[in-house]
């Protein structure tokens, strides 16, 4: 039974990186882009590894999502004035806090204070 339980929770701590991953997927379609802002070098290039993103893919018009992965230690200021402005220009945007348990709350206020 306690093999079963940990399946489920860990199901459920996935739920939310499904979710974005479907969710991008959906703005995608239809010739929409991903544009994964530069933010610490490993991660960025993994993510856009992931995603199969070019790294010189343009932020151009308004369609597609534009996806930056905030960890600990790496400033978040730039990458989050880039998603503030065009989240208030009505484009889809994604950020992503990576980290352990202990640093992603403080990467998740560094994001959130840095955002005009």
């Amino acid at each position: 039974m306690g093999s079963i339980k940990s399946i489920a929770k860990g199901a459920g701590a996935l739920r939310p990186y499904i979710n974005a991953v479907r969710g991008a997927t959906l703005l995608t379609e239809g010739g929409g882009t991903i544009v994964v802002l530069d933010g610490d070098p490993l991660v960025t290039t993994r993510l856009r590894a992931m995603l199969g993103v070019d790294a010189d893919e343009p932020l151009r018009d308004g369609s597609g999502l534009i996806v930056h992965a905030a960890v600990d230690g790496h400033d978040p200021a730039l990458a989050a004035a880039v998603l503030a402005g065009a989240k208030r220009e009505g484009r889809n945007v994604l950020a992503i806090v990576v980290g352990t348990d202990e640093t992603r709350w403080a990467t998740e206020r560094a994001v959130l204070e840095a955002a005009p």
